[in-house]
């Protein structure tokens, strides 16, 4: 991901990303890097994420407006957090093992955030549903 653009409101400081999508773990991440700056620089406030339909991508708000040499930092700090950071998160991916036990295997960004582990049950026990349906009307 990196930045596209950056302008203060009232009582904010936005940073347009080319980011689609962010998941949890990119998230804590995103935290882990840039509040100990603000910290650093102390600034007492936070930042959060904010996406509006006419946005390109996920908007990045600090929610003050910081000095110039402040706003570097944070600029900075920001960008260089943002850049291995894909612009889409890989996809999900679900295998099943075996049809017949309904145990599967998720895999890509999502996988530890537990997504699409509630779809493994319900597919498999559909399919194991309709096979056993089917044999028993033989």
């Amino acid at each position: 991901m990196r930045i596209l653009d950056e302008w203060e409101t009232f009582i904010h400081t936005h940073f347009q990303t080319d980011g689609e999508q962010l998941p949890s773990e990119r998230v804590r991440e995103l935290e882990q890097a840039l509040l100990p700056t603000l910290r650093e620089l102390g600034i007492v406030y936070g930042f959060h994420l904010e996406r509006s339909p006419s946005d390109p991508g996920i908007r990045v708000v600090v929610e003050c407006r910081p000095g110039k040499r402040e706003l570097q930092i944070i600029r900075r700090k920001l960008a260089d957090t943002l850049r291995p950071i894909p612009r889409r998160p890989l996809p999900t991916i679900v295998r099943f093992a075996s049809e017949e036990i309904g145990s599967c295997q998720v895999t890509g960004d999502n996988a530890e955030s537990g997504v699409g582990f509630g779809n493994c049950g319900v597919r498999a026990s559909r399919r194991k549903a309709t096979s056993t349906e089917g044999s028993s009307q033989q």
